[in-house]
């Protein structure tokens, strides 16, 4: 009796193969909603465990004061933050639905990036399919943006309402005039959410213009919400006046380095991501498919090519706004230049891999693959980072029990003055020669007035108090002792046990003793 070989030829499993993931296209194409409602409710899920988890850092500690005041136009008005009010209030609205925590105050953020990912996905859908759109977005979610879902910055607002905005632009160029005016309002949300807003601008000034030319006909009614958008700016004078006395010490350098290096910050997330693209797709494109796809019939007009093409370059743009005269500049203020490579990386896939759509079914397999490492990264990190500073703050409880307790670190000492006892928060100081320091004595005064943080001048506490710990750089506090003539006598004891507590602190801890003067 003759075998029967039931193993499958290699032409049949060069056809099954591509037939399989054909299926799995056709499946995301039929079924837009529900390929959405289980990415957003990973997307949910993952962020909402990783703002519960992480602690805030010193920005969010000014935000959560902030948005609990009783006023938030006074606070700002004061100086104490360098950001409009929008995103404050908002979070006022939002924060009593998860509670006066860390999840409340930053949920919405995460609803903002939430919301930029949906845009994105309807822009690019819209001019091409389901799959197209899912690239733009999921490739946010690979890169150092998804890190702002979690954080009660006001990026998350900026972005959501910057990808909304684009959206509602399409709409209206489509004829959808219902959508204009939801253009002026989300457009003048992302202004009135961060100053940097401005750096979009010119975007969409270019695809306007794009829009009009192309069509040999001005859209007075959209060039009137462009314009009228960042010229309510003029209601918040008041405001940008007190954030400008910051501008001449800011903390950040703003080379023209510095602005090519932010598309690393931004991206290097999405490395891992591309590597696999460049592993898989190749692999996937040399086999042949059973049905290739037919070429699609939607057109993607210039002008909605040129507006995510031109967000690209806004660390340019930041960059000379900062040597104008703002000298603030940081990777974190120009991430619209995401929006913009997501788009474009679509668009480009749309052009390329047409009619090989399985291809682009691999590019979204390696983004998702890619974002879940990325949010399964960030709660690792958000956890790690909330074991260190329990461990650290029970350290500093039982030091302070002895003697005072000095933080040298700027950041370190806000954390410790939110998260510490009210019992302790009296013994724990922030102590500087705050006439050298211009950037940190203005912030430090914001310590002071916003949190009730404990800043003394050096040399008032270091005659006044012979005994305490200290938490940072040796060598700095003996220069500055010496400087002040305390050396005499002085006894400088590095601690070293129990060692997992003071690794906690991320520096060195010295039992300090100064012998009074004779």
């Amino acid at each position: 009796m003759e075998s029967v070989d039931t193993q499958p030829s290699v032409s049949e499993t060069e056809l099954r193969v591509p037939g399989f993931l054909t299926t799995i296209e056709q499946n995301i194409e039929e079924r837009p909603l529900v390929v959405l409602m289980v990415l957003s409710i990973l997307y949910w899920g993952a962020t909402i465990a990783i703002a519960a988890r992480r602690p805030f850092w010193m920005d969010e500690i000014y935000t959560w004061h902030i948005v609990t005041s009783d006023s938030v136009w006074r606070i700002l008005a004061q100086g104490f933050d360098l950001m409009p009010p929008l995103d404050f209030w908002l979070r006022q609205v939002v924060m009593p639905l998860a509670g006066n925590h860390e999840l409340g105050l930053r949920l919405w953020s995460a609803v903002g990036i939430w919301a930029m990912c949906l845009a994105l996905f309807e822009y690019v859908r819209r001019r091409s399919s389901v799959l197209f759109g899912l690239i733009a977005f999921l490739l946010p979610l690979t890169s150092a943006t998804y890190h702002f879902a979690a954080e009660a910055r006001p990026y998350g607002s900026l972005l959501g309402f910057l990808a909304a905005s684009m959206l509602c632009w399409q709409l209206a160029g489509d004829g959808r005039r219902w959508a204009l005016p939801l253009f002026a309002i989300c457009f003048t949300g992302t202004f009135w959410s961060h100053y940097y807003a401005v750096l979009a601008w010119p975007a969409f000034a270019a695809a306007e213009l794009t829009r009009s030319w192309t069509r040999r006909k001005i859209d007075w009614a959209m060039a009137a919400a462009m314009f009228g958008a960042p010229a309510t700016l003029f209601l918040l004078l008041p405001f940008i006046r007190e954030a400008r006395q910051y501008s001449t010490n800011f903390w950040t350098t703003n080379s023209l380095s510095e602005a090519l290096q932010s598309y690393r910050v931004l991206f290097e997330p999405t490395f891992f991501p591309l590597g696999l693209i460049l592993a898989v797709v190749p692999i996937i494109a040399s086999v042949p498919a059973r049905h290739p796809a037919e070429e699609s019939d939607r057109t993607w007009p210039l002008a909605e090519v040129v507006l995510p093409s031109v967000l690209m370059l806004v660390p340019l743009f930041g960059f000379i706004l900062a040597r104008a005269g703002t000298n603030a500049f940081h990777a974190r203020y120009v991430q619209p230049a995401v929006l913009g490579t997501a788009v474009v990386v679509a668009y480009l896939c749309y052009r390329w891999t047409q009619p090989r759509r399985t291809v682009a079914l691999a590019v979204v397999c390696c983004l998702a693959l890619g974002a879940a490492a990325f949010a399964r990264d960030r709660y690792r990190r958000g956890s790690g980072e909330r074991d260190q500073v329990e461990t650290k703050l029970a350290l500093i409880e039982r030091l302070a029990l002895r003697s005072p307790v000095l933080v040298e670190n700027l950041v370190a000492f806000t954390q410790i003055q939110h998260y510490i006892s009210a019992s302790t928060r009296g013994r724990v100081f922030l102590v500087r020669d705050w006439s050298r320091h211009e950037f940190e004595s203005m912030t430090s005064e914001r310590l002071r007035t916003l949190i009730g943080a404990n800043t003394r001048n050096d040399r008032d506490f270091y005659n006044a108090t012979p005994e305490f710990y200290y938490i940072g750089s040796g060598r700095t506090a003996k220069s500055r002792l010496e400087e002040l003539g305390l050396a005499d006598g002085l006894s400088f004891e590095l601690m070293t046990s129990p060692a997992d507590e003071i690794g906690s602190l991320g520096t060195d801890l010295y039992h300090v003793r100064i012998a009074p003067k004779r």
